[in-house]
């Protein structure tokens, strides 16, 4: 009977003191008044106060030292009548079931002439539970996993359309590569007639004119060059490799095949 009269005393000096207090006062909100273990508690701090008012926010999350703080959500602020209201709500939770005191907290602020003042938030109380279990049911066994039953149209259908995806992925693959094949464009190997290959070599020797500088080493040089390598293109043998005994040699056979397919013709 005393605690509740003493209850009821400090709830009326909280209302006389918001009274007193009409230009900042402090409201505390939570969602609910009874929770489950580990359920998030959101606990509102509603501050109204009136243009001017300077306050400084207390350290909520050190003052609620029974709860696990979770996060701060963002600030809410509106205007209502003559007041400005700040609503900072903060998510907290609890592991272990108990009755839970959310107490006053202490705001400390600065009114329009400059001088300091203090008001205390209403305190709020919720209780935190676990799961309630009926001790009079008997002890159940563990069920057995539910077995879902095969839709075997369904999964022909899956087996289909798999198919389906797996013959177009091959048909714009081939086609891709079909298409990449035709695209490439080999050039011709454009192949010189020997002959014109030494005319060309010969042109470029007279208009050296190696012969007329008295360079008649290197022109003679030159012309053995062109006229082996004509060989050794048009007839296929190692005609730059071979000394001059040999390749004479090589000429003569050569002149006498031709000479004799002729007289067979």
């Amino acid at each position: 009977m005393v605690s509740k009269i003493v209850k009821y005393f400090l709830v009326i000096l909280f209302l006389s003191l918001q009274l007193f207090a009409q230009d900042f006062r402090v409201l505390t909100e939570i969602d609910s008044a009874k929770y489950l273990i580990g359920d998030y508690i959101n606990i509102k701090y509603r501050v109204e106060y009136k243009n001017g008012i300077q306050f400084q926010m207390p350290s909520i999350k050190d003052s609620l030292t029974e709860l696990t703080f979770i996060q701060e959500l963002p600030i809410q602020q509106y205007k209502k009548d003559d007041y400005i209201i700040d609503e900072h709500t903060f998510v907290f939770s609890k592991y272990d079931s108990a009755g839970v005191v959310v107490p006053a907290i202490k705001f400390r602020y600065t009114n329009n002439e400059g001088d300091e003042k203090i008001s205390y938030s209403n305190q709020v109380e919720f209780v935190v539970t676990t799961i309630e279990v009926n001790l009079q049911e008997d002890i159940q066994d563990v069920k057995a996993p539910i077995r879902i039953p095969l839709n075997w149209w369904m999964i022909l259908l899956y087996i289909f359309i798999l198919i389906l995806i797996s013959l177009l992925i091959y048909f714009f693959y081939k086609r891709y590569m079909k298409k990449k094949e035709t695209e490439v464009i080999t050039k011709p190997i454009i192949k010189i007639p020997q002959h014109e290959i030494a005319l060309k070599a010969l042109r470029s020797l007279e208009e050296q004119k190696l012969w007329q500088q008295g360079k008649v080493k290197e022109y003679n040089s030159e012309l053995t060059d062109i006229i082996r390598r004509y060989f050794e293109g048009r007839f296929n043998f190692l005609a730059m490799e071979m000394p001059s005994s040999e390749f004479i040699d090589n000429l003569k056979k050569l002149s006498n095949g031709i000479c004799s397919k002729k007289l067979k013709a």
